[in-house]
């Protein structure tokens, strides 16, 4: 008997949690006590809720965001007015998290497009089959299930968080997770009716069952794709070097026993001793880490002294211990013990920080950084500082990380208590010594993937520079 009300507790979990979830009905009530803890928590702890839209803006977001809640909604309704609420902050450390339960569930059903994909100028195209039919790789993909490709990538890139609205951070984040994203937000089934299109133009209707969760061939978020990936590579050719740094965590260089400072402390010393004059340095899918590895690295391509912050903020209530949607440590008192006394302005204590010095040998040579979208966080910063200071070209993509900085530091996940949606974000706004009214890095040398290059693993951004500006 217990058995059976076990395996019947399974099956209500998984009819709550998987198929049919995001369909599931929120009473009116309890959305708008939702509403009010996410508008409120925002408000009162959030460092950089006013660094894309001015207060009097934000504020009419919330309230034509409330107003949608005129009635008894479903769940994926609900989380499309917090989502729209949080594209006008345009943050992206800050996002809307479905309940624990639905994302563990959804992980143990077979509802997941068989494909792992490229998402190039606005098209998705096949770059590996996993399920048992015998599509082309390189197809290009019109529909699923009656829906345009275009208006699932809408509503897809709407759930994707980004600062200043930088597209680049959605466009790389789909091309690695549209088949976890497109069960997390569009819907739960079992198969798949697409519309492809091959190589020679040919559409052709395809029925394709769907797979479990693969570890190897499916990411979550970006810090998966990092944690993947060896955290650092290094190596030397006659007139240039590569160094490849896949994450700035510093939990991923514990676990392959890197010690970031003393290697890259080599690094410089082998370009010295090699007399090398030029230094790729790959930064794609480095979604950040540590903002002291940034530090430590731009340290090393500059003999100037860098001022790499202008500051970091702090909302007044999380400071001072007020904010009461979570136990906090008192930051304040911390700070001002080790800082002296903190300016309070606009409702935020300000945290000066000290400029870098730089370190001995530094590279004097030509240094090129290749980015995506997924360049992000303390990476993107890193970026920006070089960028501010002419320090190095970029290539490839823009980064997906705002040039004034992000919102970093420990980060809060506060759960609204009917709906149980998570409502993450970080508590310190980071704000660099760079041009404030640009918006994003500039790349000076943009470079466009294509299905072939993909396909044929060619390394479109590397080649161009080895072929083209290494002297």
């Amino acid at each position: 008997m217990k058995t059976i009300i076990l395996i019947l507790g399974l099956i209500v979990s998984n009819a709550i949690f998987g198929q049919g979830y995001l369909e599931q009905i929120i009473k009116k009530d309890s959305a708008l006590v939702d509403f009010n803890v996410f508008k409120t928590s925002l408000i009162s702890g959030h460092p950089g809720i006013y660094w894309n839209n001015d207060k009097s803006s934000m504020l009419k977001s919330f309230d034509i965001a409330e107003k949608k809640i005129n009635k008894d909604i479903t769940v994926i309704e609900f989380h499309n007015i917090l989502t729209s609420v949080m594209n006008e902050i345009s943050c992206g450390h800050s996002t809307i998290l479905l309940p624990k339960e639905y994302r563990e569930n959804i992980d143990t059903l077979p509802i997941y497009l068989p494909f792992k994909f490229a998402l190039i100028d606005k098209q998705l195209f096949i770059t590996q089959n996993l399920s048992k039919s015998d599509i082309e790789l390189g197809s290009k993909i019109i529909s699923i299930n009656n829906r345009e490709i275009g208006e699932l990538l809408d509503v897809l890139k709407s759930k994707i968080s980004t600062d200043k609205n930088i597209d680049s951070k959605k466009t790389r984040s789909l091309n690695f997770m549209f088949q976890y994203y497109y069960s997390l937000f569009i819907e739960n089934v079992n198969s798949f009716d697409i519309v492809i299109e091959n190589s020679e133009g040919k559409k052709e209707n395809k029925t394709v069952n769907a797979i479990f969760w693969d570890n190897k061939a499916m990411y979550h978020s970006p810090r998966e794709i990092a944690s993947s990936k060896i955290p650092l590579m290094y190596k030397t050719e006659n007139n240039y070097a590569e160094l490849n740094i896949s994450t700035f965590e510093n939990r991923n260089f514990k676990r392959n026993k890197i010690d970031f400072e003393d290697t890259v402390s080599n690094i410089f010393k082998d370009l010295k001793e090699k007399n090398i004059d030029n230094l790729i340095i790959d930064l794609r899918d480095n979604n950040g880490g540590l903002l002291m590895f940034s530090e430590i690295l731009i340290s090393y391509l500059t003999q100037n002294k860098i001022k790499f912050y202008k500051s970091n903020l702090m909302n007044k209530d999380i400071a001072e211990g007020n904010f009461k949607y979570a136990d906090l440590p008192p930051f304040l008192k911390m700070f001002e013990e080790e800082l002296g006394p903190l300016k309070l302005e606009n409702g935020q204590y300000i945290i000066p920080r000290d400029s870098i010095s730089t370190n001995k040998p530094f590279f004097d040579g030509n240094v090129f950084f290749i980015t995506n979208g997924l360049t992000f966080s303390a990476t993107s910063n890193f970026v920006a500082v070089c960028q501010e200071n002419n320090i190095g070209k970029v290539v490839g993509e823009t980064p997906g990380g705002a040039y004034i900085g992000c919102n970093g530091g420990g980060p809060i996940n506060i759960l609204l208590p009917n709906s149980k949606f998570g409502l993450f974000f970080y508590i310190i706004g980071i704000r660099l010594s760079v041009n404030e009214n640009q918006k994003e890095i500039k790349v000076d040398y943009p470079i466009q993937e294509s299905i072939d290059s993909v396909l044929k693993n060619n390394d479109k951004a590397k080649s161009y520079i080895i072929n083209n500006l290494i002297n």
